[in-house]
């Protein structure tokens, strides 16, 4: 009786004998061993792409951020002096436009809003001492939590201000607990 082959008996009612599982049995060894061998393509391929994809991911940040200087916008050409003299044009127009501003009492959120920005403007801000000089304080919120982030806001806002003269405004409201 001649061998048969496994893809013959495949999908039919074929009861094989002794010899017959011996061949799908030696059949099935191979498929397994041919597995196998995809299996660790298959692993060799996946950690080519990741490193391919990780490098791709580093070169489009790369182009990104060519483009990015490429299209960068004129005020970060601008030099640090005139950058102070804006921001202390701004301070000073925001300073008026608060309500509390002819009272003694501003928060001066518009020195704030500067620091950020970016990074440089932040840089240009604390090291314009003309901006930092004039300071509210309302003093009911440092009895509250959270004044020891509020004392460390005032102490940078101080020591910005440089060696020019402060001029600082109280704010006594009355504290309810």
């Amino acid at each position: 009786m001649s061998l048969i082959s496994v893809s013959d008996i495949l999908g039919t009612n074929h009861a094989p004998n002794e010899r017959d599982c011996d061949v799908i049995q030696k059949s099935l060894s191979e498929q397994e061993q041919l597995l196998e061998q995809v299996r660790v393509q298959k692993a060799d391929l996946e950690q080519q792409l990741l490193v391919v994809t990780q490098r791709e991911t580093q070169i489009v940040k790369s182009i990104t951020d060519h483009r990015t200087l490429l299209r960068a916008s004129p005020i970060r050409s601008l030099p640090a002096e005139l950058l102070e003299e804006i921001f202390i044009a701004h301070c000073a127009e925001s300073d008026r436009a608060d309500p509390y501003y002819n009272s003694g009492v501003t928060f001066r959120k518009s020195r704030l809003r500067l620091l950020s920005v970016c990074s440089r403007w932040r840089d240009v801000a604390l090291s314009t001492p003309r901006i930092w000089v004039a300071l509210s304080v309302d003093c009911a919120s440092y009895c509250i939590e959270g004044a020891e982030s509020k004392i460390s806001v005032l102490e940078r806002w101080v020591s910005s201000s440089g060696q020019l003269p402060l001029s600082i405004a109280f704010l006594f409201s009355e504290y309810r607990n």
